[in-house]
């Protein structure tokens, strides 16, 4: 197996590493919530991407986050090829991002909250049917009530009868705010008028309701695409060349994509264009 580009995000290997080399530190209670790739020094990249000589290459560095037992926030830098932690700091007032698993977690407990059940049964919703009860759980950036050493979140919630049903178009009215460090709902926000459930005919976008509508669309001719000579690019590992282009495809888990050392051969002369392209920030209205 080819070694790693200086931008490659970490492996599988890498990032099993560098969690063995923290658990052994800190201890194995920890959870982890973030490890990737430290990006190496611009000057330190750019030197080895003149050259690509062996003695020039920068370490990979795993940039690593956890959350020990009592909520306490550590992070720290660890050499993934000398296998040694290198910096660590237990921080005060900070939260990282919210888990997957965190997020997973609040369906169930809001549905089995007495509190919770209370605001389905005074929104019209049975104690039997909690099961088609669902949630939309969103990171709670900072709130005045609960301080800065809280992991909340705030669970907007719907209802659905049948499991295809679009749930936003049954929307409940109020709002249970989840710790997640306790793993159970500490407040629950209630609007001084109250909404109570529409149970309107869903307006479905599954197969059966489709169908049921007249079907789909009919109207539309055949799209083909072939290239039968093959693809026009030619990919070695992450760095790909296309036309005079050639860049490299990586990955940061805020950014998604990220394209690096961008570069277009003009009759021979190869042209710096970009260092480092990303979508930093994309809002939907």
């Amino acid at each position: 197996m080819a070694a790693p580009h200086p931008f490659d995000p970490l492996s599988a290997e890498e990032i099993q590493t560098a969690a063995a080399l923290v658990r052994e530190a800190h201890g194995g209670g920890v959870l982890f919530n973030t490890v990737a790739l430290q990006e190496p020094r611009k000057a330190e990249a750019v030197r080895w991407l003149a050259r690509r000589e062996a003695g020039t290459k920068p370490a990979r560095i795993a940039d690593v986050v956890v959350i020990a037992p009592g909520g306490r926030v550590g992070e720290g830098l660890v050499d993934v090829g000398q296998r040694k932690v290198v910096e660590w700091e237990w921080v005060e007032g900070v939260q990282p991002i919210i888990t997957m698993e965190e997020l997973q977690a609040v369906e169930h407990v809001v549905r089995t909250d007495a509190k919770v059940m209370e605001q389905c049964e005074l929104s019209g919703i049975g104690r039997d049917e909690m099961h088609k009860v669902y949630c939309d759980p969103w990171t709670i950036g900072y709130d005045e009530r609960f301080g800065s050493l809280v992991r909340l979140q705030q669970a907007l919630m719907y209802f659905r009868d049948q499991v295809d049903d679009c749930q936003y178009q049954y929307p409940l009215d109020f709002c249970p705010v989840y710790d997640a460090g306790k793993r159970q709902v500490v407040h629950i926000d209630v609007p001084e008028v109250r909404r109570p459930l529409r149970r309107t005919p869903p307006i479905g976008y599954h197969r059966a309701a489709v169908e049921a509508r007249g079907g789909y669309r009919q109207d539309l001719k055949p799209l083909e695409i072939t290239q039968p000579e093959g693809v026009s690019f030619r990919l070695d590992g992450r760095e790909l060349e296309w036309q005079s282009w050639r860049l490299h495809v990586g990955f940061s888990h805020r950014e998604g994509i990220v394209l690096r050392d961008i570069t277009y051969n003009d009759r021979g002369t190869v042209r710096p264009i970009f260092y480092r392209l990303s979508l930093a920030e994309m809002v939907v209205p």
